[in-house]
């Protein structure tokens, strides 16, 4: 019988900020206890705490997308986190970790074994935080360990029932991606490379297949990227900040100008850092005594001003890493940090949840849904394939051809620029297209530079007609209509259909998406 990560004896959660707290300073952690404070987040917490952040509106869809996302927080979105103690202030540091308690390819206990071989640093990762987690307490990391999620709830651990949810929607292309990822990587570095040639750290019970798509799983929802030498890393205090896209309320910052070889900021064996001489060092020998003096006078008070509004741990070096306030935020309320500005498709495939009202949030148009179209109205305007090529050569000679790869539906309904500008030549008039086939290269460059997306629209109606035939096609490869999930979502239990609140919100976020974008253009005069 396999031996299973999660079959491992965890703490409850309730325990949990004790022991990771505990294990942090026992490490080198410096918190200031002043401004933060690690706590379990239990459910009904995060949603009133949601409700205080959340700025009031009187736009009903916006209303609509804080209710749903203050849902989905309660129902996902439970475990540790931090809040602030006090009044937070920019720049403020809260906390400074070192960089010898991160876990990754070069601080494991097998980094010696894994350094060996070429592998993607998320996967090396995830291969020491198997190992770490099974030699228990002799690890280095336990009680951080011990602080972890049993697994993170992606859609590539889902059964194929939940996972056939969301059909229809990107993340059916994205599972099947990430499936054929982690398959060869298992394959070719775990199985063939790790137990074949070193069984005695790598036995085919704990390295199973299972145990690396969960670990896989909690490297993809945590790592941050330290350096171009550690690469993707577990860094514990800093993962335990949950995310909000675009509205974080602090960065992980350090000196990540480091040798790819040795992890060193200074001269090495690999290379050699020069010192800069800047134009302010260069001024600043010009200046008379009295304005040197000045000058001194000012970054004193500079410095005393950044320390000020640092706390209690004011000194910066090369040797941790720092978590500073950018966003203030106001006592008693939860600290957010931010794991990049995603896609709901990416935060879902990755950390296991989605936002409603995400700021960032994008929707993928296929290539092949967009000829599709493109083939039918050609054919209503008299061109036949040949023509269509021709035009779509004519497009590559101008642009990138590969921009046709990744077509997409931007947050505010606009489609990307190489969408529209190649249906644009694919219909446009043709003695318009002839005309453009006897400019100069230079006057052609000319005058697609000045030429903006929207007046291609406004300036041919079969041009207005294939995009809004696009998105209605893209909305007909949903199996359900929007109307549909916003009433399944209604009747959905919180905590026992978890997953079909996700699947149904992310439909409902695509297909609001496709349908602001049908009125973009519609209305475009």
């Amino acid at each position: 019988m396999t031996t299973q990560i999660s079959n491992i004896p965890k703490p409850s959660l309730a325990d949990k900020s004790e022991i990771i707290h505990r294990w942090l300073i026992d490490n080198g952690c410096k918190i200031d206890h002043k401004l933060i404070k690690i706590v379990y987040l239990e459910k009904d917490h995060l949603y009133e705490n949601s409700n205080n952040n959340n700025n009031k509106t009187t736009n009903n869809e916006n209303n609509n997308n804080e209710n749903n996302s203050k849902r989905l927080n309660k129902t996902i979105i439970s475990g540790l986190g931090i809040i602030s103690n006090k009044d937070l202030k920019v720049n403020n540091i809260v906390a400074k970790i070192p960089k010898d308690i991160i876990l990754s390819i070069h601080t494991s206990s097998i980094s010696n074994i894994l350094t060996k071989y070429t592998m993607e640093r998320n996967i090396a990762t995830a291969i020491a935080l198997i190992y770490e987690a099974s030699i228990g307490e002799k690890s280095k990391w336990y009680g951080y360990i011990s602080s972890l999620p049993l697994k993170v709830d992606i859609p590539i651990l889902w059964d194929k029932e939940s996972q056939q949810l969301l059909n229809g929607t990107v993340m059916e292309d994205v599972i099947q991606d990430d499936n054929i990822l982690i398959n060869h990587a298992y394959a070719d570095i775990v199985e063939s490379l790790l137990i074949k040639n070193h069984p005695e750290y790598f036995s085919k019970e704990i390295f199973s297949f299972e145990n690396f798509k969960i670990a896989n799983s909690i490297v993809s929802s945590r790592a941050f990227c330290i350096d171009s030498y550690h690469g993707d890393s577990l860094v514990p205090l800093a993962d335990i900040f949950n995310h909000k896209t675009g509205r974080e309320n602090v960065h992980i910052e350090s000196n990540g100008d480091v040798c790819n070889k040795c992890g060193s900021i200074k001269t090495c064996k690999h290379r050699k850092v020069t010192p800069l001489i800047t134009k302010s060092a260069k001024s600043y020998k010009k200046l008379t005594n009295k304005k040197k003096m000045e000058l001194i006078e000012k970054q004193k008070q500079q410095q005393i001003n950044d320390e000020e509004n640092c706390g209690d741990i004011a000194e910066e070096d090369d040797e941790h890493l720092y978590i500073k306030v950018v966003k203030a935020v106001k006592a008693n309320q939860e600290v957010y940090n931010t794991y990049g500005d995603h896609s709901n498709a990416t935060l879902l495939s990755k950390y296991g949840f989605i936002e409603m009202d995400n700021p960032c949030d994008n929707l993928p148009v296929e290539k092949s849904l967009v000829d599709t179209n493109l083939i039918s109205l050609c054919k209503e305007n008299g061109f036949d394939s040949n023509e269509l090529s021709k035009r779509i050569s004519f497009y590559a000679s101008l642009f990138d051809i590969d921009s046709r790869n990744t077509h997409s539906i931007e947050i505010s309904g606009r489609l990307d620029d190489a969408l529209v500008c190649s249906v644009g030549i694919a219909l446009a008039p043709l003695s318009e297209f002839e005309g453009w086939l006897k400019m100069s290269e230079h006057k052609l460059e000319k005058y697609f530079e000045k030429l903006e997306a929207e007046d291609i629209v406004k300036q041919n109606a079969q041009v207005k007609k294939a995009i809004v035939q696009i998105l209605n096609n893209k909305l007909s490869n949903y199996p359900t209509t929007l109307e549909q999930d916003q009433n399944k979502l209604k009747e959905l239990k919180e905590n026992e259909e978890n997953r079909k609140i996700i699947s149904t919100s992310l439909n409902i976020c695509e297909k609001k998406l496709i349908y602001k974008s049908i009125k973009y253009y519609e209305d475009l005069k």
